[in-house]
């Protein structure tokens, strides 16, 4: 009995020692929760936690940056983790210029959680985009997988836009009739070009497959064509090279091809053309009417139509003026070759060519004159008012003399009366006066020639 109630003294005892150990414990005795002496919080490693997903966390140059340095060596991209690098192949780890597909080609290594793009041979193409693309083919060194892709992009400084034709003084297609031949041509581009590309430009004279030579000046983004030697009513083919480039070395999508062909001066035939022509039976052959803005030349009933620009001077020499007229009689064409030998009366026709078959065609000749007049002696006229009967007249259209018309030649008028013989020849354009007895001689020049008698 003693032995129980002894021990139950020894257990009362103990419980008594540790109520009184706790309660010497005071709040100066409890370390504060910052302390880092005694701080027992648990250390994560993020870089090797499963639980932190594989993500990109930021990229040099930052999306969307422009005016990158084309000389760039790098780009960094950083993760949240460390990546298992044999993940990284083409299919989930590119970098591509806008407009191609080639993923440039890099050294990629790491550096801790940031993955270092290296390129293998810097130098990107100025006034590009540049795509990133990561894709979730890429992962951790534990296995697990990108949790979305990524895309980026950055633009390198620089002009990569290609130069364009915007304008043409000689037009951009077709064939343009209305280009003077001793006309510049004025090309208005996009932008300035290297004038060490303009060397490559060509004009041909397509007629006869010359080439054109050219003096070639630039002001800005105008470039002006001077050729020499280009030749009216002719063909013409302006090249332009797909390498003619900027000043950055962009040059053109494609080649530039201007057919043109250059217009005829207008040439106005000379006034006394106009008129009635009569060939050497004194026929009426044609008639040549001149308008402001149309001519035309009345053959056989057919009316051939014309204006400046259908005229050509062939010849401008001194008492040889040589002109091609080209005309149009409804769908029929027809050229007139018109040669004058400086006499206003007298004018020559060819259908054939410019060098034959002209024909001699006058608009009073001995067959349709009537009445011609002089000015020597005072002045005068003689004029058929009577069929066969010629009167001499003065200058006051007094009656002198009469004569009796005996023939008609073709340049010639032969009169006479009893004083002696009297010759009109519209050839030399001078009045010839044989008295009986005596030889011919000249009498007067005419100053005056018509069909028809004023009396």
């Amino acid at each position: 009995m003693k032995k129980v109630e002894k021990t139950k003294w020894r257990v009362l005892y103990g419980l008594l020692l540790i109520f009184m150990m706790n309660a010497c414990i005071t709040s100066e005795d409890v370390k504060p929760e910052n302390d880092d002496d005694d701080n027992d919080e648990e250390v994560i490693d993020e870089e090797n936690d499963e639980t932190v997903d594989l993500a990109v966390l930021g990229v040099t140059p930052a999306d969307g940056s422009t005016d990158v340095d084309p000389n760039l060596a790098e780009i960094l991209i950083e993760f949240s983790k460390p990546i298992d690098l044999g993940t990284v192949e083409n299919s989930t780890f590119s970098l591509a210029r806008e407009g191609s597909n080639t993923t440039e080609y890099a050294t990629i290594t790491q550096s801790g959680s940031t993955v270092i793009f290296k390129f293998d041979n810097p130098g990107l193409d100025e006034g590009y985009t540049y795509f990133l693309r990561i894709t979730t083919g890429v992962k951790d060194k534990e296995g697990n997988a990108l949790s979305e892709t990524f895309s980026s992009t950055f633009t390198i400084s620089g002009d990569n836009d290609r130069p364009t034709l915007e304008s043409s003084s000689i037009g951009l297609g077709g064939v343009d009739a209305d280009v003077e031949a001793n006309t510049s041509i004025v090309l208005t581009f996009s932008e300035t070009i290297d004038s060490g590309s303009l060397s490559g430009i060509t004009l041909t004279n397509t007629d006869d497959n010359t080439e054109v030579e050219m003096e070639v000046s630039q002001e800005g983004r105008k470039v002006t064509l001077s050729p020499s030697g280009m030749k009216e009513n002719t063909n013409y083919f302006l090249v332009i090279p797909q390498g003619l480039a900027d000043l950055s070395g962009n040059t053109l999508y494609a080649m530039i091809r201007i057919r043109f062909k250059t217009a005829k001066t207008p040439v106005d035939l000379p006034e006394w053309y106009e008129g009635l022509w009569y060939d050497s039976a004194g026929k009426l052959a044609f008639q040549i009417d001149l308008g402001a803005t149309e001519s035309t030349i009345f053959v056989d009933g057919a009316a051939y139509r014309f204006d400046s620009k259908n005229v050509t001077k062939l010849e401008d020499q001194f008492e040889n003026r040589k002109y091609q007229v080209d005309t149009e009689f409804g769908s029929v064409s027809k050229v007139f070759y018109l040669r004058d030998v400086g006499n206003t009366n007298k004018l020559e026709v060819s259908h054939v060519s410019s060098d034959s078959h002209y024909i001699e065609h006058a608009k009073v000749n001995a067959q349709t004159v009537n009445h011609v007049e002089y000015s020597d002696f005072g002045g005068g006229s003689f004029s058929q008012e009577v069929y066969g009967t010629w009167y001499e007249r003065d200058s006051n259209g007094n009656v002198k003399n009469s004569f009796t018309m005996t023939n008609r030649g073709q340049w010639s008028v032969y009169l006479e009366d009893s004083r002696g013989k009297l010759r009109i020849d519209l050839h030399t354009e001078a009045i010839y006066w044989e008295p009986v007895g005596y030889s011919e001689s000249k009498f007067a020049d005419i100053s005056v020639m018509a069909n028809s008698s004023p009396y």
